[in-house]
């Protein structure tokens, strides 16, 4: 078990999902939502399920398959890789020196950006669209 990753996912659940999940109407309506977290080993020490256990009360504990071709609403699935390139790949690189220090540049900015907030608009974004859409696939309308 990748003891970082242990202790971000913690971080993630702790401090960055209740600010992200602020705005999101369904929680003022007091309906039954899904938080769907994926397979990784560390989302499901025993750690993280204490903390979920405290927290939400009524949440099922067990993991729930990951269906093909679900909507993401992982900020590296819809912003991270494809900001990366952006930014790395904006003019040819003179040689792997050039490359490797673009890469460094890029994954520094895009931290600042998501600082920022600038995940946080986009999945609330994102989740509004899923919940206009009755949670059935929504990337169409966006």
């Amino acid at each position: 078990m990748h003891t970082r990753h242990l202790r971000l996912t913690l971080k993630f659940l702790q401090n960055v999902l209740p600010e992200m999940i602020a705005g999101v109407p369904i929680f003022n309506e007091n309906r039954p939502i899904i938080f769907q977290n994926d397979g990784c080993p560390a989302h499901w020490r025993l750690i993280v399920r204490e903390y979920l256990n405290n927290e939400f009360l009524d949440w099922e504990g067990r993991p729930i398959p990951w269906p093909p071709r679900s909507p993401d609403f992982k900020p590296l699935d819809f912003y991270v890789w494809g900001r990366a390139k952006e930014l790395v790949y904006a003019t040819e690189a003179q040689n792997v020196e050039d490359l490797c220090e673009r890469i460094e540049t890029a994954f520094q900015k895009i931290q600042q950006e998501m600082l920022l907030s600038t995940t946080t608009v986009e999945i609330r974004r994102r989740c509004r669209a899923c919940i206009a859409n009755g949670g059935r696939q929504f990337e169409q309308l966006l």
